[in-house]
């Protein structure tokens, strides 16, 4: 058993918890290759330690939350795991350390554990069914295994590259392949609409680097991974910049212009004008097209659209 592969497992039952997915500790057990008492025993000793009144045992196979625990907290899961871990090691010490060590961890942890934690955005809940689904997938990924399943009533061979969240919803970036040509192509399936999903025993070269950097840039599911990139852009209003300057909408992303005047420039690249069309009507009508003109198009046939209904 790798170490590594212990910490990845805390780290993964740690953000089904979050995402208020319940551990299944067969499914984990056979994943990782990891004995189901070490993986229970994390769990009692790492991660239900976090929340004890709110982590429970689910009919002897699994734990679950009984809130939502990500209002709990601001830390990620790796964080959570790292700071049980370190209150785990302090308890090990010679009492002159071990007690401070702990008082230390302890109101750095008050701070981070409050009910005045701010809500979370709203996201696209998965049920045990897509559970299974999300865990064959991320185990192809990591094999770099080829997978069948249905998508759209249709029978699919897919090279599962990156599990994605886009505004809210789960997708997978992926090549489809052509069953006949054994043609590829990059699409983005959404998670929830994939079915019969099984791990085949082919393996797959994953793309170059700079494939997988594009990769991170997409903003929804129009994202085009084999469409070249499109030069955008938009003034927006000073009473919002602020917004785009927070939360960027990719990394593609550049402001600038005088602080002072009553709008700025935001340049962008996308590789479908549509990742922009719900972002563009959300600020209406601080915010306008400079280029190009197809996008302008586009937002004022919707605004045309919608007033004529």
């Amino acid at each position: 058993m790798k170490k590594n592969n212990l910490a990845f497992l805390q780290i993964e039952m740690m953000q089904k918890l979050l995402n208020s997915e319940a551990i299944n500790v067969q499914v984990l057990q056979k994943q990782y290759g990891i004995p189901e008492r070490t993986i229970r025993d994390k769990i009692n000793k790492v991660i239900k330690p976090l929340f004890p009144d709110l982590i429970y045992s689910e009919k002897g196979i699994g734990w679950a939350s009984k809130e939502n625990l990500n209002e709990k907290t601001i830390l990620k899961a790796e964080e959570l795991i790292a700071l049980q871990t370190l209150k785990n090691y302090a308890v090990g010490l010679d009492e002159e350390i071990a007690i401070p060590s702990l008082k230390l961890l302890g109101k750095f942890e008050k701070g981070l554990f409050t009910h005045e934690v701010i809500h979370r955005t709203k996201k696209e809940k998965l049920d045990k069914e897509n559970e299974i689904v999300m865990t064959i997938l991320m185990n192809a990924i990591r094999q770099k295994k080829k997978v069948s399943c249905i998508y759209n009533s249709k029978p699919r061979i897919i090279e599962p590259l990156m599990v994605v969240m886009l505004e809210g919803y789960w997708y997978l970036h992926l090549f489809d392949i052509q069953i006949d040509t054994e043609f590829k192509k990059a699409k983005n399936f959404h998670i929830k609409s994939i079915e019969s999903i099984s791990l085949l025993d082919e393996y797959f070269q994953y793309p170059n680097i700079s494939f997988f950097k594009k990769l991170k840039t997409s903003i929804n599911a129009y994202f085009d991974s084999e469409s070249d990139y499109i030069a955008v852009e938009l003034l927006i209003h000073k009473n919002i910049v602020k917004y785009f300057n927070r939360i960027p909408i990719s990394s593609k992303q550049k402001i600038y212009g005088n602080t002072n005047s009553e709008y700025m420039t935001l340049s962008i690249e996308v590789t479908n004008l549509n990742e922009l069309v719900p972002i563009i009507q959300q600020y209406l009508p601080n915010i306008k097209v400079v280029y190009p003109p197809e996008l302008d198009e586009l937002i004022r046939k919707n605004i045309s659209t919608y007033q004529n209904e």
